[in-house]
C-alpha cells in the first residue's frame, strides 16, 4: 500500500503510520512533562545542618564552636534559602537545655530536626 496514490488522487496512509506518530507526539509530551517535575524537585532540596551538644553542654554547629547567643543566628543564616531544612542534632543528654533550646528553635523556624542520642 502506497503513501499516495496518483491515479485516484487519494491520500491513503496506512494505520501503522498514523499510530507511530501520535506515539512520537505523547512521547514527546511526557518527556516535557518529566522534565519540568524533576526541575521542581531540584528546586526543592534540603539543606543539612549538624549540631553537636557534648556533656559539657558545648554547641557546635558544623564543627564549629558556637556560643549560646549566636545559636539561632548561625541556624538561620545556614538554613537562609531553603525551604527545606533538616537539623541534625546529636546529643549526649536528651533531657539537658541546650537540646530543648535547640528543638524549640527548630520548631519555632518550621526546620525538621533529627535527633541521635548517645550514651557513654
Amino acid at each position: 500500500m502506497s503513501l499516495l496514490q496518483t491515479n485516484n488522487k487519494k491520500f491513503n496512509i496506512p494505520f501503522v503510520f498514523i499510530a507511530g506518530v501520535l506515539f512520537l507526539v505523547v512521547l514527546a509530551y511526557f518527556a516535557a512533562y518529566i522534565e519540568t517535575l524533576s526541575a521542581d524537585v531540584k528546586s526543592i532540596e534540603k539543606t543539612t545542618i549538624s549540631v553537636r551538644i557534648n556533656k559539657n553542654q558545648e554547641v557546635y554547629i558544623d564543627d564549629k564552636k558556637v556560643s549560646v547567643e549566636e545559636i539561632i543566628s548561625m541556624l538561620k543564616s545556614k538554613s537562609e534559602g531553603s525551604e527545606n531544612t533538616v537539623i541534625q542534632l546529636q546529643s549526649e543528654d536528651v533531657s539537658s537545655q541546650r537540646t530543648l533550646e535547640i528543638m524549640e528553635i527548630a520548631r519555632n523556624n518550621d526546620f525538621t530536626v533529627v535527633l541521635e542520642v548517645s550514651s557513654k
